[in-house]
């Protein structure tokens, strides 16, 4: 069966935890400020393209702290 450490409080962190997720072509690259603000630099779109944009930022600018997210985030 398992072990019990991957229950979720909803259906959608199951989902987002799950490697059925990187299907859908909702990834954007953000920007995540020193303070935590994020911002989306990129529309959205798929898991790979969106994890070589990230790469190619990281390679660019070492400083800076860029992740993959989905859903809608509002810049600062």
């Amino acid at each position: 069966m398992g072990m019990d450490s991957a229950w979720y409080p909803t259906f959608l962190d199951a989902f987002f935890e799950s490697a059925a997720c990187v299907e859908l072509p909702i990834w954007k690259v953000i920007r995540v400020e020193a303070d935590g603000a994020r911002t989306p630099l990129t529309e959205e779109g798929a898991w790979d393209a969106t994890w070589h944009r990230i790469s190619e930022l990281r390679a660019r600018d070492p400083a800076g702290r860029y992740e993959c997210g989905h859903g809608t985030l509002s810049p600062g």
